[in-house]
């Protein structure tokens, strides 16, 4: 899976043709697939990397409250239930044999190196460690130009920045629950001040994602990258890559209508 939790916007999925329904994924093997791509692994992730997000905008946040943080996105982040959605739309997506395409390419090498760079990129250790090293990584010219061509194919930065906007607008209210417990989010204030900084620093962003890119594959040969970037290109690849942002997307929507129901929201 590419690389960007957590980062991805709106794709329209077709349904599958008549005869490509005849060819579904079975259950056995579209397992076999999250899991060789890592996106069981990043998606297990994901509600330690938001407490860890609030953490950051909430330095004094006490070990209570850090772990109330903690029971409270465990639930809205479920993972089980955001696995669920992403799976959904990869067996709505793939057939039989595309999938087994791509669980190929996962298990080939090069393949199996580029998914647990990407998985281990997205671990909250990693988005720590990354803050540190971001400035030096973006000096790298090649490296840096080898992410722009993978940008460049996968058009991830508007993917990315809708994915944001999610992220932020959950992690903003968790934080103003973690100050003010008893006082209710401000939605509407809330998705203002988000639209704003998204706008104001979209630069910013774009240059963000593509340093966290350069993180995640700082140590793949160039050779290597030049192979993914071919596998990208492939009909199997771009329709699984395709039906993991959109399943993201929609178990993301999810996941935030359960912290606004959990929250008191005014």
């Amino acid at each position: 899976m590419i690389y960007a939790k957590r980062t991805l916007a709106i794709l329209i999925l077709f349904s599958l043709s008549f005869f490509g329904q005849a060819d579904i994924v079975e259950d056995d093997t579209l397992n076999e697939l999250i899991v060789l791509s890592g996106l069981k692994s990043q998606i297990e992730d994901l509600p330690t990397t938001v407490v860890a997000m609030i953490q950051q905008g909430v330095p004094g946040l006490s070990q209570e409250k850090k772990m109330e943080a903690e029971v409270l996105f465990g639930a809205i982040f479920n993972p089980d239930l955001v696995l669920k959605d992403v799976s959904n739309e990869i067996e709505k997506t793939l057939t039989e044999k595309e999938a087994k395409k791509v669980i190929a390419w996962y298990e080939s090498n090069t393949g199996n190196r580029i998914a647990r760079a990407e998985e281990n990129a997205s671990s909250p250790e990693a988005m720590m460690e990354f803050q540190k090293v971001a400035p030096e990584l973006m000096a790298n010219s090649e490296l840096m130009n080898t992410v722009q061509k993978l940008l460049d194919e996968t058009n991830l930065i508007e993917e990315t920045l809708g994915f944001q906007e999610t992220v932020m607008l959950a992690t903003m209210v968790g934080m103003s629950q973690a100050r003010n417990p008893e006082q209710p989010v401000n939605m509407e204030q809330l998705k203002g001040i988000v639209a704003t900084q998204l706008q104001q620093a979209k630069s910013s962003f774009e240059q963000m994602i593509a340093a966290q890119l350069a993180y995640a594959y700082k140590d793949i040969d160039k050779a290597s990258m030049t192979e993914y970037l071919d596998a990208l290109k492939s009909p199997a690849m771009k329709k699984f890559n395709k039906s993991d942002i959109e399943g993201a997307r929609i178990a993301l929507n999810k996941a935030l209508d359960r912290l606004l129901s959990a929250a008191q929201v005014k």
